[in-house]
């Protein structure tokens, strides 16, 4: 996802993202394990969780919107 650019997406591949955004949270995918081990602060908490979730639901987001096909769509 590129949020420099967030603006010229329409409103449904906005919802689209953020619910893809979700599920890669939910799935334990974000963020990435790599990454944790050097930026154990990254770590999210059941209350940071709670809140992307929240956030994803208010956007209208649902994960079952994305087309997860391991491409990212960010065409416009």
């Amino acid at each position: 996802m590129n949020f420099s650019t967030w603006d010229r997406y329409s409103e449904e591949k906005k919802r689209k993202k953020i619910g893809e955004c979700w599920e890669e949270v939910e799935e334990g995918e974000m963020p990435l394990r790599f990454y944790l081990p050097l930026h154990a602060h990254a770590r999210l908490s059941e209350s940071d969780r709670d809140v992307l979730r929240q956030w994803a639901k208010d956007a209208g987001a649902d994960s079952s919107d994305s087309d997860h096909d391991g491409e990212e769509d960010d065409s416009d």
